[in-house]
Parts: structure tokens; sequence; C-alpha cells
């Protein structure tokens, strides 16, 4: 399995996944960015080879709205596309109410 590298991009550049799992309301996003402002960006967003988003939806999201530059990214390349999916639906939690766009 090839090493992970965390690299720096702008989130404007990244491409949220047509069917992405978990959808975030605006109140959730800027419950995302508040956080983000008070302990920083600390969890990095993972990312295809071609820059789209695997885990990672809301915090871009929140980044955008705070007008941030470059975030952390991770990108996971070498995931075939089922196995990308199958890593976001493993980064959706089950202990909270989340809005799902499954189909």
């Amino acid at each position: 399995m090839p090493a992970l590298r965390v690299s720096y991009k702008d989130p404007a550049q990244l491409r949220p996944r047509d069917r992405n799992p978990r959808t975030h309301t605006p109140k959730q996003i800027k419950q995302i960015a508040a956080s983000i402002k008070e302990f920083g960006f600390i969890n990095p967003v993972l990312i295809d080879g071609s820059g789209g988003i695997i885990a990672g939806h809301g915090r871009v999201e929140a980044a955008k709205l705070l007008g941030m530059g470059d975030i952390r990214t991770v990108c996971a390349g070498h995931l075939t596309p089922k196995a990308a999916i199958g890593v976001g639906f493993s980064k959706l939690d089950h202990g909270r109410p989340v809005l799902t766009n499954l189909y």
C-alpha cells in the first residue's frame, strides 16, 4: 500500500462527490466553521487522485465559508471508486442525526 501524503489544496479546487452519502444543512456548515475557527483545521480532507472529495465535504464547505486558502488534504489515489465509497460510508456518524443523500 502506498504511503499517504498530506498536501495543501485550495478548497475551491476540490470536487464534491456527486452522490455524497452525507449532506449538511447551512446550520451544520456554520457549526463546523465555528469549530474550525476555534480549534483550527485539524482533520484533513480525504481526496482521490483527481481532487474529488472522499470524506470531508462539510469541512470543505466550512473552509469556503471562512474564506480559507489552502487546507490540508490526504490523497488516497490508490483506492478504487468502490473502495472510496466504502471509506465515505465508514465516516458516517451513526451516533448522531445525519441527513443522507444515498439515492
